[in-house]
């Protein structure tokens, strides 16, 4: 399963992210094969704000673990922490998935239509 981090520097947190970035690097670099994708968020000055990636993990608890023990959390860089789990829906990693997604999600708002009584029959 893929889970996606979402991860917002503490204030002035720049001076321990460029201190920690070397390790971080290497970090990214001995784990590849885990990251689906990642890199930082940046403000409208161009600065590093915080950080975004997605791993591929077994469990929610098994991705916590693994984004643990970045250096960037061991460096205590960010302020707030989001994990969830992700479904990769585009690009298409296989064709004709949107459109596969599209008729079950169509059949399923019907179905759920012709389940729920309209408010002229309550």
């Amino acid at each position: 399963m893929i889970y996606v981090g979402y991860f917002k520097d503490k204030e002035g947190g720049l001076s321990t992210r460029l201190e920690a970035r070397p390790e971080h690097f290497r970090f990214v670099i001995e784990n590849k094969d885990r990251f689906v994708f990642g890199g930082p968020l940046r403000d409208s000055n161009g600065q590093p704000v915080g950080s975004m990636y997605a791993v591929h993990a077994d469990s929610l608890e098994d991705a916590r673990a693994f984004i643990g023990s970045d250096p960037y959390m061991k460096a205590g860089l960010f302020g707030h922490v989001e994990i969830h789990a992700w479904a990769f829906m585009v690009p298409e990693q296989e064709p004709g998935f949107l459109e596969a997604e599209l008729e079950r999600s169509e059949a399923a708002r019907l179905s759920s239509e012709k389940s729920v009584p309209l408010p002229s029959e309550t």
